[in-house]
């Protein structure tokens, strides 16, 4: 709790640097004001319809900053101007809105095999419709808490899928016949198999191969490769060409991702609020949910005491 009190005639007078701040700079200053506490530390808002402006002091009670956002209470949702974008904040989770008008979001899934999760980082290109989605590897904790997401674990996607028509598309299941995916097939872990070996041999080329081996070839370190899924399996298997089909190192899904207006990593502010590391942002959707619980109530106070005079 915010612990959110509206201004009193006291408070007026504590606070006279902000009413004098928004009457010098605001163009509607007919607002409300309130009062708040957060970690301990009392703050000031000034609100207007869904505008909101919180006001910081330091311990000599001077204003040092200010933070603004809107909030929309049909949506649940709140709104924060960043230096790269917009946030938005709704109560199951965040979008982020960058300068060039790409959608970010992230999200830690269960994969419904024991600790195993995916990490799914969604972007979406409203100029050409286009979603791009990198999976990503992670562990899960059976939970319902969010879970922290390790930066360190979103380096190689295992999957990356893009749909065209994203917004327009009834249905919704990404299959090989609406979407281009490609997945990570870690070969290193498989030396003998017969996907490692034509795999070694479309990278170095057969005499290569025959004269040193897949063992020589790796020597210990990580091989692996993306294709190009053309389905399924009822095991939910991957099933690919590898000797007919292309073969991409992640540099080339890399330039896919860039070509196609997306970013190649996660945001850092992204996952920051993801992992509710910048409270001063997160808080803002409590806020306001938790003011807006609060004006319903004086209303009611209000309808109260006019049905007693009548």
């Amino acid at each position: 709790m915010l612990n959110i009190k509206r201004f009193n005639e006291q408070d007026y007078q504590d606070y006279f640097d902000v009413v004098d701040y928004v009457n010098a700079n605001y163009e509607v200053t007919n607002g409300d004001y309130y009062t708040f506490e957060f970690k301990d530390v009392e703050r000031v808002l000034y609100k207007y319809e869904d505008i909101y402006t919180v006001f910081y002091y330091d311990k000599n009670r001077d204003i040092v900053d200010y933070n603004m956002f809107s909030y929309s209470p049909e949506e649940k949702l709140a709104t924060v101007a960043l230096e790269n974008g917009v946030l938005y904040f709704k109560s199951n989770g965040e979008i982020l809105e960058d300068k060039t008008g790409i959608i970010h979001s992230i999200v830690l899934l269960s994969t419904g095999k024991g600790n195993m999760g995916n990490v799914l980082y969604t972007q979406y290109n409203p100029h050409t419709d286009v979603n791009a989605i990198q999976f990503y590897e992670h562990h899960y904790m059976n939970t319902n808490e969010r879970q922290f997401i390790y930066e360190m674990r979103l380096k190689s996607p295992v999957k990356v899928v893009f749909r065209k028509h994203a917004r327009s598309r009834k249905d919704k299941a990404y299959t090989p016949f609406n979407s281009k995916i490609y997945a990570r097939v870690d070969h290193g872990d498989n030396k003998e198999s017969p996907m490692c070996s034509i795999a070694l041999i479309k990278e170095y080329g057969l005499v290569n191969f025959l004269n040193n081996g897949p063992y020589n070839l790796i020597k210990g370190r990580d091989f692996s490769r993306y294709y190009r899924i053309l389905r399924f399996n009822s095991k939910g298997e991957l099933i690919y060409l590898p000797i007919v089909g292309n073969q991409y190192k992640q540099e080339d899904i890399n330039q896919m991702l860039i070509k196609g207006g997306f970013r190649t990593d996660v945001p850092k502010e992204l996952l920051t609020v993801y992992n509710r590391g910048n409270e001063e942002l997160t808080y803002f959707l409590d806020l306001a949910q938790e003011l807006e619980e609060l004006e319903i109530s004086e209303e009611k106070a209000d309808e109260d005491v006019k049905s007693y005079k009548m």
